[in-house]
């Protein structure tokens, strides 16, 4: 059987075995990528980007942080405090995603912020008034 090595350094040596069987070497981390937040895929330009990205990489999941962050808008209260839950924000990015065969990695989705503390977004910026 034949060997082929390569002398990293004077301290290491790596040998692999040359003439043996291959076996396929699945590339699992190329299925997924990473995309910042989840605000920045409603812009258009990103869209394009990730379209393009997609059709030359060839990934299949996004992952990004910030789904259910303020800027999302996906919790409010009313005057009284009753809670207010929108989701147009979130239903729009899901579409483009699917619409360009891409979908959401997703192992941990949490809300970042507590329900009603709308004084600042999770980012430091100032909230909407309610």
């Amino acid at each position: 059987m034949g060997t082929s090595e390569v002398a990293l350094t004077p301290a290491i040596t790596l040998r692999a075995e040359t003439s043996g069987r291959g076996e396929p070497f699945p590339h699992f981390w190329s299925r997924v990528v990473g995309a910042g937040r989840a605000n920045e895929g409603l812009r258009a330009d990103w869209q394009t980007q990730l379209a393009e990205a997609h059709e030359a990489c060839g990934f299949e999941y996004i992952r990004f942080h910030g789904l259910f962050h303020d800027d999302m808008f996906v919790y409010s209260e009313r005057e009284d405090g009753t809670p207010v839950l929108n989701f147009p924000y979130v239903d729009a990015l899901f579409d483009a995603l699917l619409d360009r065969g891409v979908r959401r990695y997703s192992p941990d989705a949490r809300r970042r912020s507590r329900p009603g503390n709308r004084r600042r977004c999770s980012a430091g910026w100032p909230a909407p008034p309610r």
